[in-house]
């Protein structure tokens, strides 16, 4: 495999611009028995620096902060790409890589200065409910096109290859469903439920729109605000505007049986 989720051309993820430069990344990697949870780790101190220079909210700070943070979404797309070409999916490195992720998003928000607590967490849970959204139907979607199936959409602590430990897949697990299960659940809810989708087929439309939830999209305003100086206004980017994108996306969502 060449290290891709997707395998259809015509499939726009406006999230995932790094993955070209992290296939390239990930090909000799992958060659010398570098595993994905190793590269898991180290986008994880990536993004640890990363909010040490938030902190210090200097604009130099700020601006290198926003180098950081590229970075840090570029070698996101390496640890995947690298599983796949070796063709060696992973319960381990797909719970440890998102729990990671939510962990490393809480220190990003919580190393932003000047705005309240109460902000910052409504900023955080805005930011990472709008993540679970992408991935809920980008997920759907690759099931349906036979792209990759190392995630689901509802997730379970089993080991499922030889190779992982059966019980640091469990704890793991454990922590994933603590952060991230009860988003699975609800969004799964509304699909069906309220939206009466069924976890019906995504169109390409909906998909491309929906991208722009994706972390590696985030992070593009993320760092249009770090490199203005402005870091504080963040949190309340995620609550307003792009909670009411959100709702946008639920909506064209709702036309689904209209769909393909």
């Amino acid at each position: 495999m060449d290290g891709k989720k997707i395998l259809r051309e015509d499939i726009v993820d406006l999230s995932d611009y790094g993955r070209e430069i992290a296939i390239v990344i990930a090909k000799p990697l992958a060659k010398w028995k570098v595993r994905a949870w190793h590269v898991t780790v180290f986008h994880f101190l990536l993004m640890i620096y990363c909010c040490f220079l938030v902190y210090k909210n200097t604009l130099s700070s700020l601006a290198l902060a926003s180098i950081f943070l590229m970075l840090k979404n570029i070698f996101d797309a390496v640890d995947g790409s690298i599983a796949r070409i070796q063709k060696r999916p992973s319960k381990v490195g797909r719970f440890l890589d998102s729990n990671l992720d939510f962990l490393g998003h809480i220190f990003l928000f919580f190393a932003i200065r000047d705005i309240s607590f109460i902000l910052k967490l409504a900023g955080f849970f805005s930011f990472v409910f709008q993540g679970s959204v992408f991935n809920y139907y980008f997920v759907l979607f690759r099931h349906y096109d036979n792209g990759d199936r190392t995630s689901k959409l509802n997730e379970n602590g089993k080991s499922e290859f030889s190779y992982d430990n059966p019980c640091i897949v469990k704890i793991l697990y454990f922590f994933y469903a603590i952060f991230y299960g009860w988003q699975d659940k609800f969004i799964d809810f509304v699909d069906v439920k309220v939206l009466n989708c069924g976890r019906k087929k995504p169109d390409r439309n909906f998909l491309a729109f929906v991208s722009i939830f994706g972390p590696g999209f985030q992070y593009l305003f993320i760092m249009l605000f770090f490199t203005a100086g402005n870091a504080y206004l963040i949190p309340l980017f995620f609550i307003f505007p792009y909670n009411g994108l959100l709702l946008t996306a639920f909506y064209f969502r709702k036309g689904c049986k209209k769909g393909e």
